[in-house]
Protein backbone atom coordinates (compact mmCIF):
# COMPACT_ATOMS: atom_id res chain seq x y z
CA UNK A 1 0.00 0.00 0.00
CA UNK A 2 2.87 2.35 0.78
CA UNK A 3 4.39 1.73 -2.64
CA UNK A 4 1.07 2.60 -4.28
CA UNK A 5 1.14 5.99 -2.60
CA UNK A 6 4.78 6.65 -3.40
CA UNK A 7 4.42 5.26 -6.93
CA UNK A 8 2.04 8.04 -7.89
CA UNK A 9 5.07 10.01 -9.06
CA UNK A 10 6.25 7.26 -11.42
CA UNK A 11 6.20 8.51 -14.98
CA UNK A 12 5.96 12.13 -13.83
CA UNK A 13 9.25 12.60 -11.92
CA UNK A 14 12.93 12.23 -12.80
CA UNK A 15 14.79 9.03 -11.98
CA UNK A 16 16.99 10.68 -9.33
CA UNK A 17 13.87 11.37 -7.24
CA UNK A 18 13.29 7.64 -6.85
CA UNK A 19 16.96 6.83 -6.34
CA UNK A 20 17.33 9.44 -3.59
CA UNK A 21 13.99 9.59 -1.75
CA UNK A 22 12.81 6.17 -2.87
CA UNK A 23 15.58 4.34 -1.03
CA UNK A 24 14.94 6.29 2.17
CA UNK A 25 11.22 5.66 1.88
CA UNK A 26 11.74 1.92 1.31
CA UNK A 27 13.96 1.67 4.38
CA UNK A 28 11.38 3.29 6.68
CA UNK A 29 8.58 1.10 5.31
CA UNK A 30 10.70 -2.05 5.70
CA UNK A 31 11.42 -1.14 9.32
CA UNK A 32 7.73 -0.55 10.00
CA UNK A 33 6.63 -3.83 8.44
CA UNK A 34 9.37 -5.71 10.29
CA UNK A 35 8.17 -4.13 13.56
CA UNK A 36 4.51 -4.98 12.91
CA UNK A 37 5.23 -8.65 12.17
CA UNK A 38 7.80 -8.94 14.95
CA UNK A 39 5.54 -7.55 17.68
CA UNK A 40 2.68 -9.70 16.41
CA UNK A 41 4.84 -12.81 16.75
CA UNK A 42 5.50 -11.94 20.40
CA UNK A 43 1.82 -12.03 21.34
CA UNK A 44 0.42 -14.59 18.90
CA UNK A 45 2.30 -17.61 20.21
CA UNK A 46 -0.75 -19.45 21.57
CA UNK A 47 -2.67 -18.94 18.33
CA UNK A 48 0.23 -19.83 16.03
CA UNK A 49 0.83 -23.06 17.94
CA UNK A 50 -2.56 -24.22 16.63
CA UNK A 51 -1.52 -23.92 12.97
CA UNK A 52 1.55 -25.48 11.37
CA UNK A 53 1.45 -22.92 8.56
CA UNK A 54 1.83 -20.01 10.99
CA UNK A 55 4.04 -21.86 13.44
CA UNK A 56 6.79 -22.09 10.82
CA UNK A 57 6.68 -18.30 10.42
CA UNK A 58 6.95 -17.51 14.14
CA UNK A 59 10.44 -18.13 15.59
CA UNK A 60 9.16 -17.34 19.09
CA UNK A 61 6.45 -20.01 18.90
CA UNK A 62 9.08 -22.45 17.57
CA UNK A 63 11.33 -21.70 20.56
CA UNK A 64 14.13 -20.23 18.45
CA UNK A 65 13.82 -16.74 19.97
CA UNK A 66 12.68 -15.72 23.46
CA UNK A 67 9.83 -13.28 23.97
CA UNK A 68 12.24 -10.83 25.61
CA UNK A 69 14.49 -10.92 22.55
CA UNK A 70 11.48 -10.50 20.29
CA UNK A 71 10.27 -7.46 22.23
CA UNK A 72 13.75 -5.90 22.20
CA UNK A 73 13.97 -6.40 18.46
CA UNK A 74 10.50 -4.92 17.91
CA UNK A 75 11.25 -1.85 20.01
CA UNK A 76 14.55 -1.28 18.21
CA UNK A 77 12.89 -1.48 14.80
CA UNK A 78 10.19 1.00 15.85
CA UNK A 79 12.63 3.54 17.31
CA UNK A 80 15.00 3.41 14.35
CA UNK A 81 12.09 3.85 11.93
CA UNK A 82 10.68 6.82 13.85
CA UNK A 83 14.06 8.58 13.99
CA UNK A 84 14.71 8.04 10.28
CA UNK A 85 11.20 9.16 9.26
CA UNK A 86 11.68 12.43 11.15
CA UNK A 87 15.26 12.98 10.00
CA UNK A 88 14.56 12.32 6.34
CA UNK A 89 11.00 13.57 5.83
CA UNK A 90 10.06 15.96 8.65
CA UNK A 91 7.40 16.46 11.31
CA UNK A 92 4.27 15.57 9.32
CA UNK A 93 5.73 12.27 8.19
CA UNK A 94 6.87 11.60 11.75
CA UNK A 95 3.23 11.98 12.80
CA UNK A 96 1.99 9.51 10.16
CA UNK A 97 4.78 7.07 10.91
CA UNK A 98 4.15 7.27 14.65
CA UNK A 99 0.47 6.51 14.03
CA UNK A 100 1.51 3.44 12.05
CA UNK A 101 3.78 2.27 14.87
CA UNK A 102 1.14 2.89 17.54
CA UNK A 103 -1.67 1.11 15.70
CA UNK A 104 0.63 -1.70 14.55
CA UNK A 105 1.64 -2.28 18.17
CA UNK A 106 -1.79 -1.75 19.74
CA UNK A 107 -3.22 -4.28 17.31
CA UNK A 108 -1.21 -7.06 18.96
CA UNK A 109 -0.07 -5.88 22.40
CA UNK A 110 -2.23 -6.19 25.56
CA UNK A 111 -4.08 -4.57 27.20
CA UNK A 112 -5.33 -2.85 24.04
CA UNK A 113 -4.80 -5.77 21.64
CA UNK A 114 -7.23 -4.46 19.05
CA UNK A 115 -7.16 -7.74 17.13
CA UNK A 116 -9.20 -9.29 19.95
CA UNK A 117 -11.91 -6.59 19.88
CA UNK A 118 -14.67 -7.32 17.33
CA UNK A 119 -14.97 -4.73 14.54
CA UNK A 120 -12.08 -2.73 16.00
CA UNK A 121 -9.76 -5.42 14.65
CA UNK A 122 -10.99 -4.77 11.11
CA UNK A 123 -10.98 -0.98 11.39
CA UNK A 124 -7.47 -0.93 12.86
CA UNK A 125 -6.14 -3.19 10.12
CA UNK A 126 -7.79 -0.98 7.52
CA UNK A 127 -5.79 1.94 8.90
CA UNK A 128 -2.31 0.65 9.74
CA UNK A 129 -2.02 -1.82 6.85
CA UNK A 130 -4.16 0.23 4.51
CA UNK A 131 -5.06 3.90 4.42
CA UNK A 132 -2.40 5.43 6.68
CA UNK A 133 0.34 3.37 5.04
CA UNK A 134 -0.87 4.58 1.63
CA UNK A 135 -1.05 8.21 2.80
CA UNK A 136 2.48 7.93 4.20
CA UNK A 137 3.76 6.94 0.77
CA UNK A 138 1.67 9.56 -1.02
CA UNK A 139 2.81 12.35 1.31
CA UNK A 140 6.48 11.48 0.81
CA UNK A 141 5.94 11.58 -2.96
CA UNK A 142 4.08 14.90 -2.93
CA UNK A 143 0.98 16.77 -1.81
CA UNK A 144 -2.20 14.68 -1.42
CA UNK A 145 -5.00 15.29 -3.94
CA UNK A 146 -8.66 14.39 -4.30
CA UNK A 147 -7.55 11.28 -6.17
CA UNK A 148 -5.33 10.36 -3.22
CA UNK A 149 -8.23 10.62 -0.79
CA UNK A 150 -10.42 8.50 -3.08
CA UNK A 151 -7.70 5.86 -3.30
CA UNK A 152 -7.21 5.95 0.47
CA UNK A 153 -10.90 5.30 1.11
CA UNK A 154 -10.93 2.37 -1.30
CA UNK A 155 -7.76 0.91 0.21
CA UNK A 156 -9.35 1.12 3.67
CA UNK A 157 -12.26 -1.08 2.54
CA UNK A 158 -9.98 -3.49 0.70
CA UNK A 159 -7.66 -3.85 3.69
CA UNK A 160 -10.67 -4.66 5.88
CA UNK A 161 -11.80 -7.36 3.45
CA UNK A 162 -8.31 -8.88 3.46
CA UNK A 163 -8.30 -9.02 7.25
CA UNK A 164 -11.79 -10.51 7.34
CA UNK A 165 -10.74 -13.16 4.83
CA UNK A 166 -7.72 -13.94 6.98
CA UNK A 167 -9.90 -14.28 10.09
CA UNK A 168 -12.26 -16.59 8.24
CA UNK A 169 -9.31 -18.83 7.37
CA UNK A 170 -8.10 -18.70 10.99
CA UNK A 171 -11.52 -19.11 12.58
CA UNK A 172 -10.88 -22.47 14.22
CA UNK A 173 -7.44 -21.53 15.57
CA UNK A 174 -8.71 -18.18 16.89
CA UNK A 175 -11.66 -19.89 18.56
CA UNK A 176 -9.44 -22.47 20.27
CA UNK A 177 -6.97 -19.81 21.46
CA UNK A 178 -9.82 -17.59 22.74
CA UNK A 179 -8.94 -14.75 20.35
CA UNK A 180 -12.22 -12.85 20.01
CA UNK A 181 -12.07 -11.62 16.41
CA UNK A 182 -14.99 -10.22 14.46
CA UNK A 183 -15.56 -13.65 12.91
CA UNK A 184 -15.72 -15.31 16.33
CA UNK A 185 -18.15 -12.61 17.45
CA UNK A 186 -20.51 -12.68 14.46
CA UNK A 187 -20.15 -16.37 13.71
CA UNK A 188 -18.74 -17.83 10.53
CA UNK A 189 -21.93 -17.41 8.49
CA UNK A 190 -22.41 -13.83 9.65
CA UNK A 191 -18.82 -12.97 8.75
CA UNK A 192 -19.31 -14.40 5.25
CA UNK A 193 -22.33 -12.13 4.77
CA UNK A 194 -20.30 -9.16 6.00
CA UNK A 195 -17.54 -10.03 3.54
CA UNK A 196 -20.09 -10.12 0.72
CA UNK A 197 -21.31 -6.59 1.59
CA UNK A 198 -17.75 -5.25 1.86
CA UNK A 199 -16.86 -6.73 -1.52
CA UNK A 200 -19.86 -5.01 -3.11
CA UNK A 201 -18.67 -1.68 -1.68
CA UNK A 202 -15.12 -2.42 -2.78
CA UNK A 203 -16.13 -3.21 -6.36
CA UNK A 204 -18.08 0.04 -6.48
CA UNK A 205 -15.01 1.98 -5.37
CA UNK A 206 -12.90 0.27 -8.06
CA UNK A 207 -15.37 1.35 -10.72
CA UNK A 208 -15.32 4.95 -9.45
CA UNK A 209 -11.52 5.06 -9.46
CA UNK A 210 -11.34 3.61 -12.97
CA UNK A 211 -13.85 6.13 -14.26
CA UNK A 212 -12.08 9.05 -12.58
CA UNK A 213 -8.79 8.38 -14.39
CA UNK A 214 -10.48 7.99 -17.77
CA UNK A 215 -10.49 4.23 -18.30
CA UNK A 216 -14.12 3.77 -19.32
CA UNK A 217 -13.62 0.33 -20.87
CA UNK A 218 -12.20 -0.90 -17.61
CA UNK A 219 -15.33 0.36 -15.83
CA UNK A 220 -17.48 -1.70 -18.20
CA UNK A 221 -15.35 -4.78 -17.52
CA UNK A 222 -15.74 -4.24 -13.78
CA UNK A 223 -19.49 -3.90 -14.19
CA UNK A 224 -19.68 -7.24 -15.97
CA UNK A 225 -17.65 -8.90 -13.25
CA UNK A 226 -19.88 -7.44 -10.55
CA UNK A 227 -22.98 -8.69 -12.39
CA UNK A 228 -21.76 -12.29 -12.25
CA UNK A 229 -20.19 -12.08 -8.80
CA UNK A 230 -22.90 -14.15 -7.10
CA UNK A 231 -22.01 -17.11 -9.32
CA UNK A 232 -18.25 -16.67 -8.93
CA UNK A 233 -18.46 -16.03 -5.20
CA UNK A 234 -19.30 -19.69 -4.64
CA UNK A 235 -15.64 -20.53 -5.23
CA UNK A 236 -12.23 -19.01 -4.60
CA UNK A 237 -12.18 -17.77 -8.19
CA UNK A 238 -14.08 -14.63 -7.26
CA UNK A 239 -11.65 -13.66 -4.51
CA UNK A 240 -8.66 -14.23 -6.78
CA UNK A 241 -10.37 -12.20 -9.48
CA UNK A 242 -11.03 -9.43 -7.00
CA UNK A 243 -7.36 -9.28 -6.00
CA UNK A 244 -6.19 -9.14 -9.63
CA UNK A 245 -8.64 -6.40 -10.60
CA UNK A 246 -7.84 -4.47 -7.43
CA UNK A 247 -4.12 -4.43 -8.22
CA UNK A 248 -4.81 -3.31 -11.80
CA UNK A 249 -7.19 -0.56 -10.71
CA UNK A 250 -4.87 0.75 -8.02
CA UNK A 251 -2.00 0.97 -10.51
CA UNK A 252 -4.27 2.93 -12.87
CA UNK A 253 -5.41 5.20 -10.05
CA UNK A 254 -2.02 5.74 -8.40
CA UNK A 255 0.24 6.14 -11.43
CA UNK A 256 -1.84 7.11 -14.49
CA UNK A 257 1.20 8.92 -15.92
CA UNK A 258 3.14 5.67 -15.98
CA UNK A 259 0.30 3.77 -17.65
CA UNK A 260 -0.11 6.39 -20.37
CA UNK A 261 3.65 6.48 -20.91
CA UNK A 262 3.81 2.70 -21.33
CA UNK A 263 0.87 2.81 -23.73
CA UNK A 264 2.62 5.46 -25.79
CA UNK A 265 0.40 8.32 -24.71
CA UNK A 266 3.25 10.64 -23.73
Amino acid sequence: MALLGFGGRIGASPLNFFVHDGLKFAITVALYLAFAFSINNCYDVSCDLQQDRKLRKNPIAMGLVSIREGLAQSLSLALIGIVLAYTWFGVFHLFLYSMLIFLGGAYSVPPLRFKSIPLVDLITHGLFFGTILYFYGASVAGSPSAQTIMMGASIFIYSITLELRNHLDDFQADFLSDTRTTVCWTGYAGAKRLLYVLLLIHWTSLAIISYSVGYGNFVIALGILVAVQELLFRSDRYLRLTDICTCATYVLGSAPSLVRFLLGGG
